[in-house]
């Protein structure tokens, strides 16, 4: 999501038309929403998976009263104070998330998440710092807003996978679980998982 929001410019430009140029900084802030409330999303996975429901419903009325509450003063200017108002919502409720997380998980710590959520965020952080000037580079180039998308997005989930390998290995380590096992027996494949 935020390789979304560094793209957000030729991929509104390029997939949607010129029209929507307007809507560039709203997908921006989306996606930097979405990509926090990922993290929400995983806190409610687990409340259901530990049979914590009760607390799944006190997020639910938590999460529609602060939400309401944001974007309904959002909804007195234009959308993209909506925006920033879903957005501020989502910094406010996940912390509440990943704290009801913790009260219903006694083997979770905050050491332990926040490690987890930096292994994540590192590699994102090092994608984005390599996607921003190269979207600066290719829009001065004059090219196709679809080529720039396409370069940008290979070069954000090349510099990802490598980060993500370098700083992080132990979720590659869980990708590779995941993949079938006929895939996992590739050759290239095997020697990659055989080093993690």
């Amino acid at each position: 999501m935020f390789g979304m929001a560094v793209l957000a410019e030729p991929f509104v430009i390029g997939v949607l038309g010129e029209k929507w140029i307007p809507s560039i900084n709203v997908l921006r802030l989306l996606s930097i929403a979405c990509a926090v409330e990922s993290v929400g999303a995983t806190n409610r996975k687990l409340l259901i998976a530990t049979n914590r429901t009760h607390h799944l419903v006190r997020l639910s009325i938590i999460n529609a009263v602060v939400r309401g509450i944001f974007v309904s003063i959002g909804c007195w200017w234009n959308i993209e104070i909506v925006a920033i108002a879903f957005l501020l919502s989502s910094f406010v409720t996940t912390p509440m998330s990943l704290r009801m997380v913790i009260d219903a998980l006694p083997t979770l710590n905050v050491r332990r998440l926040t490690v987890t959520i930096l292994q994540a965020a590192y590699p994102t952080l090092v994608m984005c710092l390599v996607l921003t000037p190269l979207t600066f580079l290719l829009s001065s180039w004059n090219a196709h807003p679809l080529v720039n998308l396409a370069i940008g997005s290979a070069v954000g989930v090349a510099t990802y996978a490598i980060a993500l390998i370098m700083i992080a290995p132990p979720g590659v380590a869980d990708i590779f679980r995941l993949l079938p096992n006929k895939l996992r027996r590739l050759p290239g494949l095997k020697t990659v998982a055989a080093s993690l």
